[in-house]
């Protein structure tokens, strides 16, 4: 939940691969962290990190802007445009208390659909993505030397980050409440 950094940088990532990516509960989670109030934290994968509220501030700063990237590309697509301004049912997507009830709007039938399969995992998207990664990248480049931008680019890849928020974001619709 505390994303990727490696050690002996300041540079946070949200690691965001599909399939069940959900920003505002991730957000939540984040909170959750904060508030135990804690001096440092130990990431999984990645070891120590000393300022945990800095770093957590950090992760959801770069979670909260890229989601919004990610949204913004898919607004330019028309065949997203409308899929995303009607959303799904947010009953239905939540699932309730019912362990019988899809959660997260994993219809079987809706999730592996062919074309809406290839969809959600992003199959019609190689501009936006590379106009994302390259974002991404520029972003880590400049705030990372070499040799770590190239052990992040190796343990979190920036095309995995555009797969899990756009599905998140072909999955709920802008009807879902946006990230801060």
């Amino acid at each position: 939940a505390a994303g990727c950094r490696i050690s002996g940088t300041c540079f946070v990532l949200p690691p965001t691969p599909p399939p069940d990516i959900h920003v505002p509960k991730w957000l939540a989670s984040l909170e959750t962290i904060r508030a135990f109030d804690a001096e440092s934290l130990v990431l999984t994968h990645f070891g120590p990190v000393g300022d945990a509220a800095a770093h957590l501030d950090a992760l959801a700063e770069r979670l909260t802007r890229w989601s919004n990237l990610v949204k913004e590309a898919l607004l330019l697509n028309d065949s997203d445009r409308a899929r995303l301004e009607g959303g799904d049912d947010p009953a239905r997507l939540e699932g309730g208390d019912d362990p019988a009830q899809p959660k997260g709007g994993d219809d079987p039938a809706r999730l592996e659909g062919g074309d809406d399969h290839a969809r959600l995992e992003g199959g019609d998207d190689h501009a936006l993505i590379a106009d994302f990664e390259a974002r991404v990248v520029d972003e880590m480049a400049a705030n990372l030397d070499p040799a770590a931008l190239a052990a992040m680019r190796h343990a979190a890849p920036p095309a995995t980050y555009w797969a899990g928020l756009a599905r998140y974001w072909r999955k709920y619709g802008l009807a879902s409440q946006s990230p801060r």
